[in-house]
């Protein structure tokens, strides 16, 4: 069991993560999107699965995807979920994922009949882009770059606010740093939760960069939205850390983020209200 207080400080990171607040501000479906899966990360950590808890899973899932296709991030995640929930019983975890995909299949199969219908395309990611390989070493480490600085604070589209390189290396870099080094330490005891916690975050990042690496260089940016699917894991993943690195001071790396990040949605709005000005 996870300790008290770290549901909380999670809600609070979330709550004043610069780009979410920025993003969950405007009308568009990247909040609607976090919402889905985070239902549905609900119902997948439910300790007891029933093929009821397999159903809702899957339907929850399938939801999020039909309003934005990066909450296919999510299956990887509901698919070990499955295997865990069924004691690693080959039959038991078959059955819940074909009732998991049973749910998903509904709204899965609206958005597809409507991107067949639209644009004569099942997928139809950005329809009239121009596609192409960019999987180029100067593309990917561009797209890790954006990725990493855009999930910290990026405000408007085109980076229209964003900080200087050097401000994200004194800040963000260290406090992500803190977090796996209170994961090592602590590994023993927070094990049983590394794999869902670390497969999710695996499955964002390399969906957003396998997304950006298939169109030209320069062409698809990696928003750190992209990430939002899975930010209740990515929180999850920094809280536990943080307060697992010094016990006797669970809440000092917590109350240091949370005052940063709102020193850094201040400073942001101002800029907005200057552009906008």
């Amino acid at each position: 069991m996870l300790e008290p207080g770290v549901a909380l400080w999670c809600a609070a990171v979330m709550g004043f993560l610069p780009s979410f607040v920025a993003s969950g501000a405007s009308v568009s479906n990247d909040a609607l999107v976090v919402f889905l899966s985070a239902v549905c990360l609900y119902w997948c950590w439910q300790p007891k699965w029933t093929d009821k808890t397999a159903f809702w899973v899957g339907l929850w899932a399938g939801l999020a995807v039909l309003t934005k296709m990066n909450g296919l991030v999510i299956f990887p995640i509901v698919a070990l979920r499955a295997w865990q929930t069924s004691d690693y019983d080959p039959r038991l975890t078959i059955r819940r994922l074909v009732l998991m995909a049973s749910g998903a299949a509904i709204p899965i199969s609206l958005l597809l009949a409507r991107n067949v219908i639209l644009y004569d395309d099942w997928l139809a990611l950005d329809p009239g882009v121009e596609k192409g390989c960019g999987l180029t070493l100067p593309n990917i480490l561009r797209a890790v770059r954006n990725l990493t600085w855009s999930f910290w604070l990026a405000f408007g589209r085109g980076y229209k606010v964003s900080l200087h390189p050097v401000v994200y290396v004194i800040t963000a870099l260290p406090l992500m740093l803190l977090a796996a080094a209170g994961w090592v330490r602590d590994f023993g005891k927070k094990s049983w939760l590394l794999a869902p916690v670390g497969l999710a975050i695996l499955s964002a990042i390399a969906g957003s960069l396998l997304y950006t690496s298939s169109y030209p260089p320069g062409t698809a940016t990696s928003w750190g939205k992209n990430l939002f699917p899975v930010l209740p894991m990515i929180v999850l993943f920094l809280i536990v850390g943080w307060r697992s690195l010094w016990p006797r001071r669970p809440d000092l790396l917590p109350v240091v983020c949370v005052v940063l990040m709102f020193s850094g949605c201040s400073w942001a709005l101002w800029q907005l209200s200057r552009l906008v000005g």
